[in-house]
């Protein structure tokens, strides 16, 4: 059997959930780990601190799933990440075929700006 570290985080809107995920990565690095942020967040259309390993932004965008179905930004969230779990076996897939003793950092949403145009 071989062992992978997944470390989710979670946390308010500005609770620093993103400087967390990018401070970690880099003790990480430096102690010669395995790491890979992926950046979960279907809300984020700014640029985050960090450069993620996967970005479900490439895939759905909050904004681009209450434009076409006409929600708020929570029913967007809740639809995004329905759909974003509908694909979740690339996310298994790259933890299943990574080395032992790799660390995976999940970048989780906090909640989705109320000031989507």
């Amino acid at each position: 059997m071989s062992f992978k570290y997944v470390i989710g985080v979670s946390g308010t809107p500005g609770a620093g959930k993103s400087t967390f995920c990018k401070t970690i990565r880099k003790y990480l690095l430096e102690m010669k780990r395995k790491v890979k942020v992926f950046n979960l967040d279907p809300g984020c259309e700014i640029n985050l601190a960090y450069k993620p390993d996967w970005n479900i932004t490439d895939f759905i965008k909050v904004s681009d799933v209450m434009k076409e179905l006409e929600l708020g930004p929570n029913g967007g969230l809740m639809e995004a990440m329905d759909t974003f779990f509908e694909e979740y076996d690339h996310v298994s897939r790259e933890i299943e075929k990574s080395e032992e003793g790799s660390f995976f950092i999940l970048d989780m949403p906090g909640q989705v700006r109320q000031d989507f145009s």
